[in-house]
Parts: C-alpha cells; structure tokens; sequence
C-alpha cells in the first residue's frame, strides 16, 4: 500500500499538468494569464513548475481566464469540461 502523501503528490502534479494545458489551449502565454490574474510571471512560471504552491483563489482566477469554472472540473473522472464549445467533455490528463 502507497504512502498517503505519494497520491497527494500525484495529485497535485497532474493538476499542475492540467492547468498548464488548459493556459495553453487558451492560447493564453505565462505572462498573459498571470497578469490577468494579478500575479507575476514568475510565480505562474513556479506554480506550474511545481516550485510553489497554488492558493485556490489563484486557481480559481487561472482557470477562469482559461474559460472554465472550478466546479466544472472533475478529479474523479480525470476530464474537464470545455465549458467554450458547449459543454463537451475533453481528456486533458
């Protein structure tokens, strides 16, 4: 049996994973997204590269510049809703 922290980790990498995909999908660069946000460039560029932590304001404002809204985003079923085209469900794990 894995360490509960090890899954925490795996987590946590696929959600940085994810949310560098949907910025790019949105033809959004680094420094667009983050100063949409409200946030250097610096620190978009350590949150998806796994050197800081992402608060969850912050990672509600990235996907909302991206298009989408947190709620729609399910863990479970490792699929985000692309809420620009009606709805359809897009693998982006």
């Amino acid at each position: 049996m894995s360490h509960p922290a090890a899954f925490l980790l795996d987590d946590e990498a696929r959600m940085r994973v994810a949310l560098r995909s949907v910025r790019e999908a949105a033809g959004l660069s680094q420094a667009d997204a983050a100063r949409a946000v409200g946030i250097s460039e610096a620190t978009l560029k350590r949150i998806e590269g796994g050197a800081s932590p992402v608060s969850a304001v912050n990672l509600m404002a990235l996907l909302r510049v991206c298009g989408y809204c947190l709620a729609a985003v399910s863990v479970e079923s490792k699929t985000i809703p692309d809420l620009r085209r009606g709805g359809a469900m897009k693998d982006r794990w």
